[in-house]
């Protein structure tokens, strides 16, 4: 089909075809965006897909202490206790231990 001005194409064939080429410019960018983030293996960052442990791990109760944020102890032991890594007796024998200790050291300052 050739679309020149004297075949006596129709208005519609021109349409159609302004379509087609706006439909076939778009799948080509969607094409190279496309292969583009598969190229970059969906890396978003520290957290996101393809962060710390990758992209096929699930996500941690928390996420990991920046150099900005750091968890105080009793956040840390909260966290073992409720990744099951410790049980009840353990923690409140360490949670006891932790704030003597900064019962301990805060009335020493003075």
């Amino acid at each position: 089909m050739e679309l020149y001005w004297g075949s006596g194409v129709h208005w519609w064939a021109w349409c159609l075809w302004i379509v087609l080429v706006g439909v076939f410019w778009a799948l080509v960018i969607w094409a190279i965006v496309a292969l583009v983030r598969w190229a970059h293996g969906g890396h978003r960052g520290p957290g996101g897909r393809g962060g710390p442990g990758g992209p096929g791990t699930p996500p941690a109760p928390w996420p990991p202490d920046g150099p900005r944020q750091s968890a105080s102890p009793e956040e840390n032991l909260a966290r073992h206790y409720a990744t099951g890594q410790i049980d009840a007796g353990e923690y409140h024998r360490r949670l006891e231990s932790l704030r003597s200790r900064s019962f301990a050291s805060s009335g020493s300052r003075s």
